[in-house]
């Protein structure tokens, strides 16, 4: 025992980091290498027989990680846009040129609290966002990315991606009437409205016009 304490005093801290994790991580190479072993060829199974839902999988992906940077640009050129209106500069100090200040307003949308205000309907609260950013999301499922590269091809497409379009107002109604505030609910109200009006007409016009 002598020797071994002397020779674990002697090492320094990464070695004796490195010696205790070790023997872990080869248990979890093992581990993983076997999970791996039987869930892949049944995964890669599953992918086969749904070609349409991988592709729709891929697209959307694709699609939501490319809308990051555009929406930070979008951001910038709105506040210099506005600020040229105004007679201002606009942003000029974060970045060159102020570039970065978008991505600053993005870091600080995602630092903000996840707070639910007490004597809400807290599942319907939280559903609310997630469908309206769901909406969005079904759109894809019609949109041809390239040849054979859509998730879903059938006759009424066109009229389900205006039909899941006006979708969106849903999550708004469900997080007014969740909020058990009459304000909340007279502009989840609007919304709807709102949407009634501006999208219903123009729909049935488009596919009456196709039809």
């Amino acid at each position: 025992m002598t020797a071994v304490t002397a020779y674990w005093n002697r090492l320094s801290v990464p070695s004796r980091v490195l010696l205790i994790a070790l023997p872990a991580l080869l248990v979890l190479g093992g581990v993983a290498t076997v999970a791996l072993a039987l869930l892949v060829p049944p995964l890669l199974d599953f992918l086969g027989a749904n070609l349409d839902l991988l592709r729709f999988i891929v697209a959307a992906t694709v699609v939501i990680v490319v809308t990051i940077p555009t929406a930070f640009v979008i951001i910038y050129m709105e506040l210099k846009v506005i600020a040229r209106m105004n007679l201002r500069v606009g942003p000029d100090r974060v970045g060159p040129f102020g570039a970065a200040q978008s991505v600053v307003h993005g870091l600080k949308v995602l630092s903000k609290e996840d707070y639910t205000p007490r004597g809400v309907d807290v599942p319907i609260f939280t559903i609310a966002p997630v469908a309206v950013f769901l909406a969005t999301i079904m759109g894809l499922l019609v949109i041809p990315f390239g040849p054979g590269l859509v998730a879903q091809d059938f006759n009424i497409a066109l009229l389900y991606f205006f039909a899941i379009g006006g979708i969106s107002v849903v999550g708004l109604m469900m997080a007014g009437w969740a909020s058990f505030n009459k304000y909340s609910l007279l502009g989840a109200l609007r919304a709807a409205a709102q949407a009634i009006s501006y999208e219903i007409t123009p729909t049935t016009e488009r596919v009456s016009g196709i039809s």
